[in-house]
């Protein structure tokens, strides 16, 4: 007897979101934050291989160039890495790591974006996952194109979407915006209690560029690219969700330690 679950055919509108060029400030306080992680819905095998972990989150911001953090990333539970920053190319391990266990991705494949899925090299992934819900407007198609590749594929890899659209959209509404990848990989993996996050090469497009390598995946201008983020996604609501996690770790219903490099630090001012 095939016990597959039946799929459910259903999608919602994405919620109205402002401009990017609104920079608006964050305007809930955090009990309300915390209390949007409670009776979270979850997936279950993804929680028992998150919970208690010491997670790194490595973006691709520039300035990692240089630093040669790649040997101190590797001593981290789990490596998360998020759209083009995977496949890690040779010359990046010194600075970035070689492995990764979960890709984060938008969905959209596109050089632009999210980028290509390159399944081929997804046998060293314990995780593909998607930064958005299934059933939600347009995202909901690019999941499914997803899903329908790893199965038609010789290349496995395991496939995990943001699972509660609810709070998913409470998030978007609080923060009036779609959240980049970055702060939806964050808000993700808070359901599923990680010991640690550790957040590195992310700078909520605050004067620094992409890293060489992850600009170079893209077949069009960095600065465009930038700038049509910036559109699409407020960063002030962003960096403020941030900070504020950062500074009420202690009070985290996931009792997850929230750790920053220097320049996120710097990027929250």
């Amino acid at each position: 007897m095939n016990t597959t679950k039946a799929k459910l055919q259903w999608q919602i509108p994405e919620p109205e979101r402002i401009s990017g060029t609104h920079n608006t400030k964050l305007e809930v306080d955090f009990n309300t934050i915390n209390s949007v992680f409670s009776n979270a819905v979850i997936d279950k095998e993804y929680y028992d291989y998150i919970r208690d972990k010491r997670v790194v989150i490595v973006g691709p911001a520039g300035y990692l160039r240089g630093q040669h953090q790649g040997e101190w990333f590797s001593n981290f539970d789990i490596i998360v890495r998020i759209n083009r920053s995977f496949p890690v190319v040779e010359s990046d391990w010194i600075d970035l790591g070689k492995r990764t266990d979960i890709r984060y991705h938008n969905g959209s494949e596109n050089i632009v974006e999210g980028g290509p899925l390159h399944l081929d090299k997804c046998s060293e992934l314990k995780y593909l996952s998607i930064i958005f819900p299934r059933h939600l407007d347009y995202f909901d198609y690019h999941i499914n194109q997803i899903e329908n590749k790893i199965n038609n594929s010789k290349h496995f890899v395991k496939l995990h979407t943001y699972t509660d659209i609810e709070q998913f959209i409470t998030f978007h509404h609080i923060i009036k915006t779609r959240p980049n990848a970055g702060i939806a990989t964050v808000l993700d993996l808070l359901n599923y209690s990680p010991k640690q996050i550790h957040l590195s090469g992310m700078t909520f497009f605050k004067g620094q560029s992409y890293i060489d390598s992850y600009s170079e995946k893209a077949l069009e201008d960095e600065t465009h690219h930038i700038n049509r983020q910036l559109i699409n996604h407020a960063q002030g609501p962003q960096r403020d969700l941030i900070k504020m996690l950062y500074e009420n770790q202690d009070k985290l219903l996931s009792k997850t330690q929230i750790t920053l490099d220097d320049k996120v630090k710097e990027s929250l001012l």
